[in-house]
């Protein structure tokens, strides 16, 4: 059942009771409810699982100043303050992991071990800030419609009968989130920095899954990045859902790194 935090307004789940606290963040017109596959896998004697709605996506309200990540990760640290968690792990899912590098940068001793998944620790390139702007453009003259298009962009066109039920599902929960924080969160990502320092400084402590041809989140971008820190990295095929698209291996995954 979810609960709401009444400091941050923020949604949240808890399950488990375990010594060991692990923090689910998810991306873009996403919400907590993507981590029910997840939540199963985690022995709750031995964890206690936090799963949250960013702002304007599933339960949680709109925020002020959610068009920057530094903002949203305060925010993720007064949650996390208020429920007495300091010792965290975090599995941030595409936008959840430019969080997770945020909270990191900030507060590294507060984080343990920290998942990349479909993410990426760089800063947009021009051509992709100049992406996010149409898409801004769009979402204020075409929301519904927008929300629609992105969400079938997260997998490859040749898999959208196979993953027809799960796109349905993300479609539903990407129509409730509110436009206005959608927008917020577009320029927060374009306007992000690269904190490939931070990503570094964990990387025994990091984990990063891609798929190998995730257009958001390139792994071929993060070669150097990854071959310069010497970062743990798996290379699924597919695109930007290797939850869904590989959930049994990427579980198998998250369980040898946690």
């Amino acid at each position: 059942m979810k609960k709401r935090d009444l400091k941050t307004q923020l949604s949240y789940t808890c399950k488990g009771r375990g010594k060991k606290t692990l923090l689910l963040i998810h991306g873009l017109l996403e919400s907590a409810a993507m981590w029910h596959i997840v939540l199963p896998f985690f022995d709750e004697e031995e964890y206690c699982l936090y799963t949250i709605d960013l702002p304007g996506h599933g339960d949680s309200p709109v925020c002020e100043n959610g068009n920057d990540l530094s903002v949203l990760a305060e925010l993720i640290h007064a949650f996390l303050k208020g429920q007495k968690r300091s010792q965290v792990s975090i599995i941030g899912h595409s936008l959840g992991g430019y969080l997770a590098l945020a909270l990191a940068e900030k507060y590294p001793d507060d984080v343990v071990k920290m998942v990349l998944l479909n993410s990426s620790s760089l800063a947009d390139s021009e051509t992709r800030k100049k992406d996010r702007n149409r898409v801004i453009r769009l979402l204020y003259k075409h929301p519904q419609a927008f929300k629609s298009m992105a969400v079938k962009n997260l997998f490859l066109p040749e898999t959208f009968e196979i993953y027809k039920s799960e796109i349905n599902r993300a479609a539903q929960v990407a129509q409730k989130c509110e436009t206005a924080a959608v927008i917020m969160t577009l320029e927060a990502m374009r306007d992000r920095k690269d904190r490939s320092t931070v990503l570094c400084h964990f990387r025994s402590q990091s984990l990063l899954i891609f798929g190998d041809q995730d257009q958001i989140a390139n792994p071929q971008a993060m070669e150097s990045v990854i071959d310069r820190c010497q970062l743990s990295t798996e290379i699924l095929s597919g695109g930007h859902m290797s939850l869904i698209e590989h959930h049994e291996k990427v579980m198998c995954l998250l369980k040898d790194f946690l």
